[in-house]
Formats: C-alpha cells, structure tokens, sequence
C-alpha cells in the first residue's frame, strides 16, 4: 500500500509512524531512513528494517545491537549490511540467542564453537534446524546430540556414525518422537 499512495501522506509522521511498524515500509519511506526517532521506532518494531536504513546506523554497533535485540526471531545476520558483524562474538550470540538460524549466516568459525551451539539447540520450538551446520566435531558430540533430540525435528542423519549407533542417543531418541511412523518424518 506504501508503494501505491504518494509518499507525501508520509510527512505526516503519525501516519508514517504506523506504516513503519512494518521493517519493509522504510525501504519506500527513504525521507526517514536518516532520522533518528523514525529509525529506532522502525527497529524497535523489526530490527530487519535495519537493512533499509542510513549507512551511519549500519555502521554503528549500538543501533546494530539494538536492531538485532529487536529482530523477533528473524534470521537479521542474513542482510549484506550485517557482515561486519558476522565474526563480531558480542552480536553473533546475541543474534544466535534470538534465533538460532542466524549460526547459518555468520563466520564459519562459529560452526565450531560449543557454547554457541548448546545456545542454538536449547531454542525449543524451533523448526530451524541448525545440526547440519555444526562442525563434525560437534556433530560428534553427545551432548549436543541429546539436546538436538529435544526439538521438532530432530537431524539424525547429521549425527556422526559413532552416535547415530549409540544405545543412549536410540533410547532418548525413542523416549521423545515415539514408535509412530509419523514421528520419524525427518
């Protein structure tokens, strides 16, 4: 709708204040993407709106920081404009912390990291998958094994060849999805 009407609605802040609850609305609204005030509401609503907005907010950590607390589980470590902060350890836990798909999208050396990893898996009700993006170190690691069987969709053919045969990973496996045959889908 924002595309359709003529942008000179807009200067009407209340107006573009309701239009901007919506991350993608200040990509159409560029009069406000160098405005403090209208830019920290557009975040504080989606901090993926981060993605349309001034170079100067992309380049500051603070603003960084407070767009990805506010991402609500969006995957805000995608954009081109957060790859700075893709190897940054501060905003790659913090992203990882509100939605663990971010790990796909940051520096591969975080594939490795275990406190990471446990951050990631322990998101329940999660359908993102991130097991297949582990190292095989980790892939190999039983208690990241037991945490990954806690979720939806558990990623067993990512499991090294050690634990996909262990007794304990089977049993818990069978605990939490069940004899069903439609519990084993994935």
């Amino acid at each position: 709708l924002v595309k359709e009407l003529d942008k000179e609605y807009f200067y009407d802040r209340v107006l573009a204040r309701t239009a901007l609850k919506y991350s993608q609305t200040l990509e159409e609204l560029t009069m406000y993407q160098d405005d403090d005030a209208m830019v920290k509401y557009a975040l504080k609503h989606n901090g993926e709106a981060i993605r349309y907005a001034s170079k100067r907010f992309q380049e500051d950590r603070e603003w960084v920081r407070y767009a990805i607390e506010h991402s609500k589980k969006g995957t805000v470590m995608y954009y081109d404009c957060m790859e700075p902060y893709r190897k940054d350890k501060e905003m790659v836990y913090l992203a990882c912390k509100i939605e663990r798909w971010n790990l796909v999208y940051v520096d591969e050396a975080y594939r490795d990291d275990l406190e990471l990893a446990k951050i990631c898996l322990e998101q329940k009700n999660n359908p993102n998958t991130i097991f297949s993006f582990l190292s095989k170190r980790l892939q190999d690691n039983k208690e990241l094994v037991l945490l990954d069987l806690e979720g939806d969709y558990p990623e067993t053919d990512c499991y090294s060849k050690r634990l996909q045969d262990d007794d304990d990973v089977a049993a818990k496996l069978y605990e939490l999805h069940g004899p069903e045959a439609w519990s084993w889908d994935h």
